[in-house]
């Protein structure tokens, strides 16, 4: 943050912000169990839950830089303070996963049925049969970090990138012995968000890019009357702008 006075009714505020985070998920997903009915054989084969490894990291980086221009003066017995804001801020959220190889399936084996071809929804509970005692274990389980050499299916590789800018002038004046402050601003911002896709083998070629931009003007108008040293009467109106970062992947808008 820097501040500068230029004299005692200019003064310049500038502030800028960068922060760069990561997180990191190892874990191992356990999918559910699995039948196979064959209707020729009256058979049905059942596996039960395989270990499937799991590696997810989300990098974020976001900058915002501000800056504050004031200048005060008087005309005649009316005080003004005039404010001149420009604010950037870009932000890049990324998604990386990948996954490694299934582990084996534990508890397989095929049981003969009688009567009508089962159905899955109404006869789950028959179907799943008694499980073998014990249910052998998983595979020894694998991290990202010790065997990265195993993470060999990338199954999503995508950056969202933000940038919103606008710029903001707001004016305040005192009047009546400082019994009544008006105030009116305005603002106007402009948002730009890409979103690009890196499905590729070696996960810097682009593989699909969406991306959406909009704008508005907003303002703002109030007064405040100060009856008392205890009361003050206050009324104001303002817009609003609320742009959102999500793009339609069908579409690209």
């Amino acid at each position: 943050t820097l501040i500068h006075q230029f004299s005692s009714d200019v003064s310049l505020r500038v502030a800028y912000n960068d922060s760069k985070t990561t997180q990191d998920y190892d874990y191992t997903a356990f999918g559910g169990s699995t039948i196979l009915i064959n209707p020729t054989t009256r058979e049905f084969t059942r596996w039960n839950t395989v270990a499937a490894p799991f590696w997810r990291q989300l990098p974020s980086d976001v900058k915002n830089l501000q800056a504050d221009l004031t200048v005060n003066f008087d005309t005649g017995p009316v005080k003004h303070s005039t404010l001149f804001t420009f604010d950037y801020s870009n932000q890049i959220d990324s998604r990386i996963s990948e996954r490694a190889a299934r582990g084996v399936a534990t508890d397989v084996h095929t049981v003969a049925y009688t009567g009508a071809v089962p159905n899955y929804t109404n006869d789950a509970g028959s179907l799943h049969g008694p499980r073998t005692s014990p249910i052998p274990a998983f595979n020894t389980s694998i991290s990202r970090w010790a065997t990265p050499q195993y993470y060999t299916w990338l199954q999503e590789n995508r950056s969202l990138d933000y940038d919103i800018s606008g710029v903001f002038l707001m004016h305040r004046a005192r009047f009546l012995n400082d019994k009544i402050l008006a105030m009116a601003g305005g603002r106007y911002d402009t948002a730009k968000t890409v979103i690009t896709d890196r499905l590729s083998p070696d996960k810097t070629t682009v593989t699909g890019r969406t991306q959406s931009k909009v704008d508005d003007f907003t303002s703002n108008v109030g007064l405040n009357y100060y009856a008392t040293p205890n009361t003050v009467l206050h009324g104001s109106h303002s817009t609003s702008f609320n742009p959102k970062g999500d793009v339609y992947s069908h579409t690209g808008e």
